[in-house]
C-alpha cells in the first residue's frame, strides 16, 4: 500500500517504485520484475474494485420501455 501513495504522487509516479526495487534487488532482476508486476496487479485490482463499487452506486435507473401493439 505504501507504493500506491508514491505512484499517485505526480513527481515520482511508478518510475520511483521500479527504481526502488532495482536498488533493493540489484543482483536479482527476476525479483524486480516479480515485485513490479505484483504492485501493478494489486493497483489494477484496487482500481477494478473501486470502479465496480462506483458503477453499482451510480447505476442509471432502468427505463421501462412500453411496447405499443400495432
Amino acid at each position: 500500500m505504501l507504493y500506491f501513495g508514491v505512484i499517485f504522487y505526480p513527481r515520482y509516479k511508478f518510475e520511483y517504485v521500479i527504481w526502488n526495487f532495482q536498488e533493493m534487488y540489484k543482483y536479482d532482476s527476476n525479483k524486480v520484475v516479480e515485485l513490479t508486476n505484483c504492485v501493478k496487479d494489486s493497483l489494477k485490482k484496487m482500481y477494478d474494485w473501486y470502479k465496480s463499487l462506483h458503477n453499482e452506486q451510480h447505476k442509471p435507473e432502468q427505463v421501462l420501455e412500453h411496447q405499443v401493439d400495432a
